[in-house]
């Protein structure tokens, strides 16, 4: 699909999956140490520190969402490997990019959960909870479990005034 915004936040285009996946990694556990290490610090090295720890899972998030998204539709979207918080953010504007064009339909890949610590998806009460509370312009209909257990398809049915492209 070209260069994707993930490709110009972490500066690597030609990275394997394998790579990407195992950079991102890399920068979790340095933005988990970082914040962990900074108990006896205060003041401005403290948020220093933190918005390093920041920046880096601004990277990793990059990296992964990248590995699981760069060769998908823009009315795909895969939040596997992402927080809870990440995934909100990403499935947020990926819902505004398909609303915005008008697009029929999202299928919103979450995963069943078998890799969350305790077996359960953390990601798919996330995704019918914010679908609840976002004001659309057009009507949502949802699908959980389409087309499998580990996705939902979210339906945009618009105003008559406007065209879906198909």
């Amino acid at each position: 699909m070209g260069n994707s915004i993930s490709q110009v936040v972490i500066g690597v285009i030609d990275w394997s999956a394998s790579d990407k996946l195992r950079h991102a990694e890399t920068l979790r556990k340095s933005a988990k140490d970082l914040r962990q290490n900074s108990a006896g610090i205060k003041g401005e090295a403290r948020s220093a520190r933190f918005a390093e720890a920041d920046a880096l899972d601004v990277r990793a998030r990059a990296l992964i969402f990248a590995h699981f998204n760069d060769s998908r539709q823009r009315t795909e979207i895969d939040l596997h490997g992402l927080f809870v918080a990440e995934a909100r953010v990403m499935l947020s504007d990926r819902i505004k990019l398909v609303t915005d064009s008008k697009l029929p339909s999202l299928m919103v890949i979450t995963g069943q959960g078998i890799h969350s610590a305790d077996g359960v998806s953390k990601l798919k009460p996330m995704v019918l909870e914010l679908i609840s509370k976002l004001s659309l312009s057009s009507q949502v209909t949802v699908l959980p479990d389409t087309p499998n257990k580990g996705c939902i398809t979210l339906q945009f049915t618009y105003p008559s005034s406007q065209c879906c492209i198909q």
